[in-house]
């Protein structure tokens, strides 16, 4: 026996079936479903020459089940009535922001920006439980679980779903006891001059690609520190080490503590692009929208990269 969609006008003869008998006759089953009273008769037909049993006694006037008929009645009714109750749960799920959503993030951006945007999240949404792994390697999101991935820098080709949404926008920060020693830079020239904390760089040299509304600038550094991990590379610059180019959802709360100072604040540089990435947009539970909606619109409020070179 086939099993169509329940709770829909192509439903199969044993959902047909069934509503003949709770209605208490095909006129009024037909009704129900919104089919013509031959069709009924025929959907239960099939499903007696199918089964090899009659099913029904008709009369003119009335319908009578068979054993057969309540036999097969009592295991069928339930059995439907539970998959339209699973249809409809799964339905509210799809509109309800609720259970349990599952992500991952670079550990850097998740201890210092992220935390915070899944707090508002979870206080818009109080059934939300949001549970976070934060870690520097690519996770695979269908094999290990996951909803939902914020990822920076280049994707690799696979079949999920990403969708940009910006450049970050790296900032020049120092320390004020730093800049109480030296002169502050004036010009990205300048920096060429300084102490500068490096970040993978590898010889203690780099080359910077600094950007403003007035243009471009490149500019050679150095610097006697050089490291694999952003939150090093701030800390060092906290105690007093040199300049450096650190990502502003690092930079920001320590700027506005006045632990670090933003140096040439009307350059910036183009940092890594910031990508949401999840398995499929198809089907996509409400919860998992809800969320790539919050960061794309806190995010749209956030410093990207907003500076153009004219």
């Amino acid at each position: 026996m086939y099993c169509s969609a329940v709770g829909t006008v192509q439903l199969d003869d044993a959902a047909v079936f069934v509503s003949v008998v709770d209605a208490g006759s095909f006129s009024g089953a037909a009704r129900l479903l919104s089919l013509p009273k031959s069709s009924v008769s025929r959907a239960v037909s099939r499903l007696e020459l199918e089964l090899g049993v009659k099913l029904l006694e008709r009369t003119t006037r009335s319908l009578r089940l068979t054993d057969a008929g309540k036999r097969y009645h009592s295991s069928v009714a339930p059995a439907l009535s539970a998959v339209r109750d699973a249809a409809r749960e799964v339905g509210e799920l799809v509109e309800e922001v609720s259970g349990v959503l599952r992500i991952t993030a670079p550990a850097d951006f998740g201890i210092t920006y992220l935390a915070e945007l899944v707090a508002e999240f979870t206080a818009q949404h109080p059934e939300i439980r949001v549970d976070v792994v934060l870690t520097n390697r690519s996770v695979d999101l269908v094999r290990e679980g996951f909803d939902l991935a914020l990822r920076f820098g280049r994707l690799a080709d696979s079949s999920l779903i990403a969708r940009k949404v910006g450049d970050l926008s790296d900032w020049l920060v120092a320390s004020p006891g730093y800049l109480c020693t030296v002169r502050a830079p004036r010009t990205p020239q300048d920096l060429a001059k300084h102490a500068c904390v490096l970040f993978r760089a590898g010889d203690g040299k780099a080359r910077w690609e600094l950007y403003s509304k007035r243009g471009t600038a490149r500019v050679d550094v150095a610097g006697r520190i050089d490291a694999d991990d952003l939150l090093f590379v701030k800390r060092a610059v906290i105690a007093g080490a040199g300049i450096a180019l650190v990502p502003w959802f690092m930079s920001r709360e320590d700027v506005d503590a006045g632990k670090l100072v933003r140096v040439l604040p009307n350059w910036e540089r183009r940092g890594a692009a910031f990508y949401i990435v999840m398995p499929s947009t198809r089907f996509l539970p409400r919860k998992v929208a809800a969320f790539r909606d919050h960061i794309v619109e806190r995010l749209g409020r956030a410093p990207l990269w907003t500076v153009r070179a004219s």
